[in-house]
């Protein structure tokens, strides 16, 4: 250690020990007294033993356990608080079955205060209580029984009931909806039941507080349905418990609910299974029959359209019963479709705003055109008072556009854009008024290399300018600087994107700028802590804060891309779900380290398959076998590996550059049958798909995993709905599932699966993407020049493509100043209006659930604004492109306009 580190930290530590020796004197010094006492039950004297006594002092905030403290009486019911500080307290006691009222004390110098707490006994109660309601034949059924009644002993019964007999004595719905949430219930067994045993309660069974608190068992009951009920004369409570063989999952969407029957225990569906429903027209509350099970155990039920709240539904198997309070949601009746969107996404003051939207008609296969009509627009202020109201025409295309004009004097926010047509209002859009002025300063952060590979010493130029021009001289720069994995992604023309989130804080730099307004920073690339060889590259994202002597401050920021070597290294799997006696395709490809489309020939890369587990959380690689390639001159190397057993595997290919760095990507293959790689808490489920997106018309092939195989999954496609349903047996580990794709599912659906399995509940679910290109339009503009004087003319070639083909499409074209969208991006997406992702909302329950009680952008900050600039040029709603895809668009320049 060298020695000035030394004394630095016998300066620290002499001063922690100070602090520590003036804060143990003053505790010596403060002056304590204590409070000691013994608590009994004022109706018979006794000791009350485990009463929990808390002191606090007057004053003192809830929260304040400096100034709280806490006990229990021991068994002859003696309590005592050592060294209080002197002052005012409140003394509470409680037990589960007696209380003292809150007591105040001054506690003095010196001396103990002696008390002899009374206890009250509170308001007798009774608690029956199942936090599992069914139990499987075999299973010894239990309740848990608190009770507190000095007056009068308490007794319990057991009822076998039939629950037809209930409703109809009762009601269906209010004699069943609380069995089904797991509530207690109001259930009396007179009349509809056969009483199975007694259990009479002594004055023995009594605690030392006079409770009865115990768990009821009950033996093995037979398959049915029963009763415990409980009283003491003056309370009484129930619970209601089932014995059955089977279970039931209900999935419910707005039109009907599909039941699922199966064994509770082997998970093999139950046919012939009936299913029963409240009539609802009745006010007997009786039960009918409306549906039986299939082969496959399943049995649909049409939702009444005036239900209201959950469905109760019994599904009965001989003598064993499944009861559910099945969900309802609610039912999305439109059928019309709008969008709106203005043509840039920021305003000033007295600007006009003009304003596009289509109008659709909801079809099964997507939307098709509204007809003839009128569009109802309404606008509105920030403080949601209505401006104006415009009628505008549809055009043959169903498209509406028009304008309003703003104040100079208009207050800023958001203007809301209402549409209504046939019956149907959009979800509001905002034209932002913003009162902008240009900024004082400009920074720009700029990497000095196009990349850096990892280990190396990157750096960056920070650059600050005054907007009205020159630099800012002998600002201070701190530099922030954050790290995160680089990963790939297909954007929505099917390009290769780079993605990275906010990520991990790296380090900080500091800086100053030089004569020229700029200043350099470097930082290490490789942080203490990274493995040798890492499977992804980074992006460096540097956040600058540049402060002036007189105060002012601004900041900006940039990205820095960080590789892993000399060249790209990239392993897919191009069938990641395969059978045995199938083989998988691999593609290796090495490539530019920053440009894909180049190819890095020629690299030797070595692809180790085998397998993967999880010990202590940390992944451990158990190599079979390796194999040698090399990418050809298009820098790819196609690899084919025979599946002859039931293994999945974990695939990592290994290159090293010229420096010798190691180059890694790593990729998984599933094979049906296989068992699970990792070892979870007992009772899994799990999907995994062969591809992230698919297009309708393909085939998904979902892999389902489970600890726990032989029973059968329900596999459901859904959203606000079930599109598709097929029940599968998991007879293996892991059981492969062909899924159709359908242009119903796009863009996006939930694949979900249930499972019941040795009395457990599984469930999972997986977000699948699909894509629909033939409603996907590519749009490309290009102009006639590249720049232009003020007040001349640009013509602009449009042309709209769908699948790579022309089509003819109506286009709005805004010339906007790129400087608004520093201010506010365009966040204006027609296909995502249209084809929103949608939530999963079919509501999922099971008959035997477990209750418990609850105790500014990237790279530069600059936005280039001009004095007295009219920062919308143009505004063009609607330009039909004819049958070649292709249009010419003319526009006038402002003489007043730069930039």
């Amino acid at each position: 250690m060298k020695p000035a580190v030394a004394r630095l930290l016998a300066v620290a530590a002499a001063m922690l020990l100070g602090g520590y020796l003036l804060v143990a004197g003053i505790a010596e010094e403060l002056p304590v007294g204590s409070v000691s006492g013994q608590v009994v039950m004022k109706e018979n004297q006794r000791p009350l033993a485990d009463a929990y006594i808390t002191v606090r002092a007057i004053g003192a905030p809830e929260e304040d356990l400096r100034q709280s403290f806490r006990t229990t009486t021991d068994a002859a019911g003696h309590f005592r608080f050592r060294q209080l500080p002197a002052g005012e307290y409140r003394i509470s006691t409680s037990t589960e079955a007696h209380r003292v009222n809150d007591l105040r004390v001054s506690v003095e110098e010196g001396k103990n205060v002696p008390l002899k707490l009374a206890a009250v006994p509170v308001d007798p109660y009774l608690n029956l209580y199942a936090s599992q309601k069914v139990f499987s034949p075999g299973e010894a059924p239990s309740v848990d029984v608190s009770a507190f009644n000095p007056d009068h002993l308490l007794s319990l019964s057991v009822f076998r009931i039939d629950l037809a007999k209930v409703a109809g004595k009762q009601g269906y719905e209010a004699a069943m909806r609380p069995v089904a949430s797991g509530n207690q219930v109001p259930v009396t067994a007179v009349g509809v039941g056969e009483k199975v045993f007694d259990q009479a309660i002594t004055r023995a069974d009594l605690d030392a507080e006079g409770r009865y608190v115990k768990t009821m068992r009950l033996g093995k009951l037979p398959e049915g349905s029963y009763l415990v009920y409980g009283t003491d004369e003056t309370h009484r409570a129930t619970a209601v418990i089932f014995v059955s063989r089977i279970a039931m999952v209900t999935k419910s969407s707005p039109l009907k609910t599909l039941c699922y029957v199966t064994d509770l225990v082997s998970g093999v569906p139950i046919a012939g299974a009936s299913i029963s429903a409240p009539i609802f027209d009745s006010k007997d509350g009786k039960l009918r029959a409306v549906a039986t099970t299939n082969a496959e155990g399943i049995a649909e039920i049409a939702v009444p359209a005036k239900s209201d709240g959950p469905m109760m539904l019994l599904a009965r198997s001989g003598p064993s019963l499944a009861l559910v309070g099945a969900g309802i949601p609610q039912v999305d009746k439109k059928s019309i479709f709008i969008t709106t969107y203005c043509e840039r996404p920021a305003y000033r003051p007295g600007d006009t705003v003009n304003f596009k939207g289509f109008v659709r008609r909801r079809a099964p296969d997507g939307y098709t055109l509204p007809g003839p009509g009128t569009v109802t627009v309404t606008i509105k202020d920030p403080d949601d008072n209505d401006l104006t109201t415009l009628r505008l025409p549809l055009s043959i295309h169903g498209s509406f556009h028009g304008s309003f004009a703003t104040s100079s004097e208009a207050k800023p926010g958001g203007y809301i854009v209402q549409a209504s047509a046939f019956g149907a209002t959009n979800s509001d859009t905002y034209a932002n008024i913003v009162a902008y002025r240009k900024p004082e300063f400009s920074i720009e952060v700029k990497p000095t290399r196009d990349h850096f590979t990892m280990g190396d010493q990157a750096s960056a130029t920070v650059e600050c300018q005054y907007y009205y021009g020159g630099p800012v001289v002998g600002a201070k720069i701190s530099a922030t600087i954050y790290r995160s994995p680089a990963f790939r992604y297909g954007d929505e023309d099917g390009e290769s994107q780079l993605y990275s989130d906010a990520g991990e804080y790296s380090q900080e730099v500091e800086a100053v700028t030089d004569a020229s307004g700029r200043a350099n920073i470097q930082f290490p690339t490789r942080s203490d802590n990274d493995p040798s060889a890492l499977s992804n590259d980074y992006i460096y994202t540097v956040y600058a804060n540049v402060s002036e002597t007189d105060g002012r401050a601004f900041n900006g920021s940039g990205e820095i891309r960080v590789v892993r070597g000399d060249y790209n290294l990239e392993l897919e799997v191009q069938n990641p779900v395969v059978y045995v006696g199938q083989a998988v395709q691999l593609k290796v490809r090495t490539t530019d380290p920053t440009r894909r489309e180049i190819a890095a020939p020629g690299q030797k890369v070595t692809v180790r398959v085998g397998s993967e587990k999880w010990v202590d959380n940390q992944p451990q690689f158990t190599e079979k076998q390796s194999f040698q390639v090399e990418t050809d001159a298009k820098g790819e190397a196609n690899l084919t590996i025979p599946i002859t057993k039931a293994e999945s595997l974990a695939i990592r290919a290994v290159s090293t550059d010229s420096h010798g760095r190691e180059i890694v990507a790593n990729e998984y293959a599933y094979v049906a049958g296989a068992a699970q790689d990792t070892t979870p808490q007992p009772g899994n489920l799990k999907i995994t798909l062969d591809h992230r997106e698919y297009q309708a018309g393909q085939t998904a092939k979902a892999l389902l995993q489970t600890d726990l195989p032989g029973g059968s999954a329900l596999v459901c496609v859904q959203t606000d709905r079930i599109l598709w349903e097929k029940v599968v047996p998991l007879t293996s580990a892991a059981t492969l599932v062909e899924v159709p794709m359908s242009l119903s599912f796009a863009p996006n659906v939930y694949l979900t699966a249930v499972y019941v399995r040795e009395k457990q509940f599984l469930e999972a679910s997986k977000r699948v993407r699909v894509d629909r290109q033939d409603r996907r339009l590519k749009i490309e503009v290009t102009s006639d020049a590249k720049t232009y004087l003020p007040g001349g003319k640009v013509k602009l070639n449009v042309r709209t493509l769908l699948q790579g083909k022309p089509v003819a499409a109506e286009v709005s074209v805004g010339v906007v100043d790129q400087g608004v969208y520093d201010i506010s991006p365009d966040s204006n997406n027609l296909y995502a209006a249209l084809y929103p992702d949608r939530y999963d909302q079919v509501q999922t329950a099971y008959s035997f659930p477990e209750v418990y009680l609850d105790g500014g952008d990237k790279g530069t900050s600059k936005v280039p604004f001009r004095k007295n600039f009219r920062d919308t040029a143009a505004w063009l709603p609607a330009v039909w492109t004819g049958s070649t895809g292709t249009a010419q668009v003319e526009v006038t320049l402002p003489d007043n306009l730069t930039g």
